[in-house]
């Protein structure tokens, strides 16, 4: 009954413990890049001031990299891929500005159209 007692004991701890880390980390992942086409892509990237931030290898459809750029007004990056078909690197220079509200994050997708061109847009 004891044994019971104090493995009840611990798994209160245990939720409360997650629970708490739960509701105090915030997530400032303030950019998000969707591979929209339906082709793999390689190497996705973003390259900031000296800094380099590669997020992924073999992007499937519609999967997505979390960025976080910190708070910046009218900030300019590139984001780069390589097209893991033609093994042929890909980027683009966007300007945007980020705060750290999740609701106001900046949405770039990756797409090909049906020329077989790739596009590299920011949503908002």
């Amino acid at each position: 009954m004891m044994k019971k007692v104090l493995c009840l004991i611990v798994l209160a701890i245990l939720s409360i413990t997650v629970l708490l880390t739960g509701c105090t980390k915030k997530n400032t992942n303030n950019l998000i890049i969707t591979n929209k086409s339906s082709e793999i892509i390689n190497s996705l990237a973003i390259q900031r001031g000296n800094q380099t931030d590669v997020m992924g290898s073999k992007l499937e459809s519609n999967q997505k990299c979390y960025f976080d750029m910190g708070v910046q007004d009218n900030y300019t990056f590139v984001v780069e891929f390589e097209d893991a078909n033609k093994q042929i690197i890909r980027s683009k220079q966007i300007t945007a500005s980020f705060n750290h509200n999740r609701n106001g994050a900046k949405n770039i997708n990756i797409s090909k159209d049906n020329d077989k061109e790739w596009s590299i847009t920011l949503e908002n």
